[in-house]
């Protein structure tokens, strides 16, 4: 996505930098001080870092941070983010896995009936680079030994996310819309009119659109939540993805929920 007026750009600047683009106080310096810098005389000889943020922390990008040399983290240390530090004594978890096989999912259409989308005021619409993506994606994995597996247009059903379930990809790649709401949102009530309270539920507000969406989206149908068109974090949180090592999210929202 294009940066606006800079403004996003002045932001990350603003944040994280202490040698800003723009005038303003140093929140950069303040931030690697306040957080980095009282650990780092501990990490004498080490290049990697394993870490668990919490809270507010969990919106901060570590490897974004600069020193007073202006090297950001990311140069300075392999940086591994885990959920709960007990992953790190798990002896698979530093296994190194054998990356051989991906599922591609793009390209994806998002109402059978196109004809409907000129007289909505709300769509989701077709992402053009999605395309142009899943066509470049499966001849860059092979070069690399990978079998690829490619899902796009109506066939990226939340049926085919769920068939990936105990599947041998190790690679799940999908481009879509992505969204995080608040529960207080009235539009929650017609996307899941069987089970109004479900909102309540973060898990149910944070999502990936997948084919055919629109109508419900819309309030024009009432599908079953397994095939609305509307893939929660409760759903996938469901499915065994153990085999997959690498997820690439390509969507908006992704880092909100």
């Amino acid at each position: 996505r294009e940066l606006k007026s800079g403004s996003e750009e002045q932001y990350i600047n603003r944040t994280y930098r202490r040698t800003a683009l723009v005038t303003s106080p140093r929140n950069g310096a303040a931030l690697y001080d306040g957080i980095w810098a009282s650990i780092e005389q501990h990490l004498d000889g080490v290049n990697k870092v394993y870490y668990s943020p919490i809270g507010h922390l969990y919106t901060l990008a570590f490897s974004a941070l600069e020193d007073s040399t202006g090297l950001v983290l990311s140069e300075k240390y392999d940086l591994r983010m885990v959920t709960n530090t007990a992953q790190i004594i798990n002896p698979n978890y530093s296994k190194d896995y054998k990356i051989s096989s991906a599922s591609i999912i793009g390209g994806i259409i998002y109402d059978a009936d196109t004809t409907k989308q000129a007289i909505r005021n709300r769509n989701w619409k077709e992402l053009e680079y999605s395309f142009k993506e899943m066509s470049h994606l499966p001849s860059s994995f092979r070069l690399q030994g990978i079998k690829t597996d490619s899902i796009a247009g109506l066939d990226a059903t939340e049926e085919s996310f769920r068939n990936l379930s105990n599947n041998t990809s190790n690679i799940i790649h999908i481009s879509t819309h992505g969204f995080y709401r608040d529960s207080t949102l009235t539009e929650w009530t017609y996307i899941y009119p069987q089970t109004k309270p479900s909102h309540l539920n973060s898990m149910n507000r944070s999502a990936l659109v997948m084919a055919d969406a629109n109508p419900v989206w819309n309030g024009e149908e009432k599908r079953s939540q397994s095939d609305d068109g509307i893939l929660t974090a409760s759903e996938i949180a469901e499915l065994d993805l153990s085999k997959c090592s690498i997820v690439l999210l390509g969507a908006c929202e992704t880092g909100l929920g």
